[in-house]
């Protein structure tokens, strides 16, 4: 994960969107956690 992460620093497109890929469901929880409605977060 550590080497992906340095490839979308460097501005590598595919690198941060293997990272979004893989945190989706987790962003997805913090968001409703913070927002306390699904339909404010997208």
């Amino acid at each position: 994960m550590d080497i992906l992460i340095g490839r979308a620093k460097g501005h590598d497109q595919e690198a941060f969107g293997n990272l979004i890929k893989a945190y989706t469901v987790s962003m997805y929880k913090v968001a409703k956690a913070i927002l306390k409605n699904s339909i404010d977060i997208c």
